[in-house]
């Protein structure tokens, strides 16, 4: 008599799919995904970054909400992001001689 074949069990049929979608994989494909991921995390740190630096560098006085440094040439650039993303066009104080 002839005896039938085994089947593949469901268990040995997904791991044999799982192989051969990770044989079909590239070096290429991975670092185009890892760049776009990165990407998209920097991007998503930058906004949270500048929108903390936002409420950090107004003060309220008398009902009045107003910053002194804002947007000045030689502050971190953070903060010149941040002057941007909120108003960006002001007037800057008026700076002061010293020498």
């Amino acid at each position: 008599m002839l005896e039938k074949p085994e089947r593949a069990t469901p268990k040995q049929s997904v791991w044999k799919t799982f192989f051969s979608i990770m044989l079909k994989r590239t070096i290429i494909a991975d670092l185009v995904q890892g760049v776009i991921v990165g990407a998209v995390l920097a991007f998503i740190t930058a906004n949270l970054l500048i929108n903390a630096e936002v409420n950090s560098m107004q003060t309220t006085v008398n009902g009045w909400s107003t910053t002194l440094n804002y947007g000045l040439w030689g502050n971190n650039i953070l903060l010149r992001a941040a002057s941007a993303r909120y108003l960006p066009a002001a007037n800057l104080p008026k700076r002061r001689c010293t020498g």
